[in-house]
């Protein structure tokens, strides 16, 4: 089997490190490889992450979440995934506030929003079938099994340079503990590389391959503020409130509501703040925040309607792509070794591959895009094209509002 190294730990990583083992029916080849400290500490660590394909346009993206939420649900089917990370469907509605009409009844179970205005009096519409999950606690038991199936895996880990042979791009990585000097560097031997490291992709590579050519398109947006909420004793929490999440609408910044399983109700929305990338994930900062996230959560809370305290609160970024299609794709030889010519024109297997900018839909399309990316890896035909993931080949931008507008990948 050939010694199989991805870079970073997040849900994308996992899921590809996950699929590799079981296709495998082993992990012993495979090395997990983060600076962070932990699993999941960047975007895949939102505490509740709501999983649809609703306003999808883009026929190539559809497709792969239909095939990846498809996968979620066999995967909580197969290992109680209720009970391990939260997973449960859910019916949504949309909450707009009304200008002096209703248009409709509030639905049953949801009464809990006459509380808070204005939604006494909002229109209410029934939107779309969603399932949520708390990925983090999705990565740990990903993270578990790859262990188990002998995969090694280290953190606080930094990535010094690529070694390679006559033959590919990358045979040997070279890494250092956080902190360390030249004397604790090691090697580990690869012949397939994996770069999953979200918005950090592009600056591994360079790391890597300091003369590459390759504008790697995944960049940070804003992504979302998650906080989740504990019902204080005394509240009015209601079992009907369970496979139901609101969405309330305020403008640019709307915010989604929804009860778990465990009894938390879980808030996310736009952050009306910056964020500082950092040098990896767990270097990301919230900056320029003033009273923007405490007048955020005295707000949610007012349209929770019931006394409850903030237990976690999370803000993160989502990578995303110029095209707003994900990567999925190997890295071209020429676009690591252009001085090598003779490689570069015959087309040579480079043995680097890219996953990400997966944005709006990453947790969403995580499981798929590993198996896919998995499957790539090991020279086994993908379940459905990547041709439109492919390095230099997106043809059309796919926003979370549908929006399409022409753009490209690529080096």
């Amino acid at each position: 089997m050939p010694s199989i190294v991805v870079l970073g730990c997040g849900i994308y990583g996992l899921s590809t490190a996950y699929a590799l083992a079981r296709i495998q029916h082993s992990g012993q080849n495979i090395t997990i490889i983060d600076v962070a400290e932990y699993a999941c500490e960047g975007a895949s660590g939102r505490p509740t992450t709501f999983l649809s394909d609703a306003h999808v346009r883009n026929p190539d993206l559809a497709a792969l979440l239909r095939y990846s939420l498809a996968m979620h649900a066999e995967l909580s089917r197969k290992c109680s995934g209720g009970a391990r990370w939260q997973y449960q469907s859910a019916q949504n509605f949309d909450a707009t506030p009304a200008n002096g009409s209703i248009d409709a009844e509030i639905p049953a179970g949801l009464s809990w929003s006459k509380c808070g205005e204005p939604w006494t009096d909002a229109q209410w519409s029934r939107s779309t079938e969603y399932c949520s999950v708390d990925s983090h606690a999705l990565g740990c038991f990903l993270l578990d099994e790859i262990r188990a199936g002998g995969a090694k895996i280290m953190f606080s880990t930094n990535v010094v340079r690529a070694s390679r042979n006559s033959g590919h791009a990358v045979s040997a990585l070279h890494v250092r503990p956080l902190g360390g000097d030249e004397s604790s560097e090691v090697e580990i031997p690869c012949d397939r590389l994996l770069i999953a490291a979200g918005p950090w992709t592009a600056k591994v590579l360079k790391t890597l391959y300091p003369s590459a050519t390759l504008d790697v398109p995944i960049y940070a947006d804003a992504g979302s503020y998650s906080i989740l909420l504990q019902p204080l004793p005394g509240g009015t929490s209601q079992p009907d409130w369970l496979n139901k999440s609101v969405v309330l609408h305020t403008g640019p910044r709307s915010t989604q509501l929804m009860m778990r399983q465990d009894g938390l109700v879980h808030a996310a929305t736009v952050p009306p703040v910056t964020l500082d990338l950092g040098n990896f994930a767990g270097d990301s900062r919230v900056t320029h925040v003033g009273n923007a996230l405490h007048d955020l959560e005295t707000s949610i809370q007012s349209m929770l309607g019931m006394p409850s305290v903030t237990v976690l609160r999370r803000a993160c970024f989502n990578p995303v792509t110029r095209s707003g299609l994900p990567i999925m794709s190997q890295v071209p030889y020429s676009c690591l070794d252009q001085a090598n010519s003779t490689l570069a024109a015959d087309g040579r297997d480079s043995g680097v591959y890219i996953l990400g900018g997966h944005g709006y839909w990453g947790i969403v399309a995580s499981l798929g895009s590993g198996k896919l990316m998995a499957q790539v890896m090991l020279g086994i035909k993908p379940d459905i094209s990547l041709e439109n993931f492919q390095l230099g080949t997106a043809p059309a931008r796919e926003t979370a509002n549908g929006q399409d507008s022409p753009s490209r990948n690529g080096c």
